[in-house]
């Protein structure tokens, strides 16, 4: 009989921390939600996995999002983000981590003075994002996006992590994450 309870007790702790780090990715795909919805780009790198600045530095991707979403040449938004699924939980080198796969809703707009039209970003979205998940109306682009996010914990830290999966990253994740990482991310 004590060994029942015992089990059982185990049984419901696995539980209990299977559901906690599985709501800690759904809270990390909030907090990026609001990001999105106060445009303040910046704070998405405080979420952002960091070992990832190992490779590119923090002041480099600052740059980059500055010139993507405060452009002249178009105005962005971002929104509709709904979770499609969340792997089970992978522990390896001082790691625990999940896969998140996630639609989100894009617009760009084409602002009248910008010089790139959108017949110019069509071709480029749709080899991007897929054919049928991109649509233009008028001097907008409305985009749905298929993503997918890693949601990393380090041991020791409480402070959950994202690193995007998409395949332009995977070389560069190779001088960071693990060769297993790595294989489960992109299958």
């Amino acid at each position: 009989m004590k060994k029942i309870s015992l089990l059982l007790l185990a049984l419901i702790f696995s539980f209990s921390i299977q559901a906690q780090t599985e709501q800690e990715a759904r809270d990390l795909l909030d907090q990026y939600a609001e990001i999105f919805e106060t445009e303040q780009w910046l704070k998405s790198l405080d979420l952002t996995y960091p070992d990832l600045f190992t490779v590119v530095p923090r002041e480099q991707m600052e740059q980059v999002i500055e010139a993507t979403f405060n452009s002249n040449m178009f105005e962005m938004s971002m929104g509709g983000m709904e979770i499609q699924e969340i792997s089970e939980r992978f522990e390896e080198e001082g790691l625990s981590y999940r896969f998140m796969k996630y639609k989100q809703e894009m617009k760009m707009t084409v602002n009248e003075s910008s010089q790139v039209t959108v017949d110019a970003l069509v071709g480029p979205m749709k080899a991007q994002f897929g054919e049928d998940n991109v649509s233009v109306s008028g001097s907008s682009l409305e985009i749905l996006a298929n993503n997918k996010l890693a949601v990393i914990k380090k041991d020791g830290d409480d402070q959950v992590y994202g690193l995007e999966i998409k395949n332009e990253l995977k070389g560069l994740m190779g001088n960071f994450m693990s060769e297993t990482f790595i294989e489960r991310a992109f299958k």
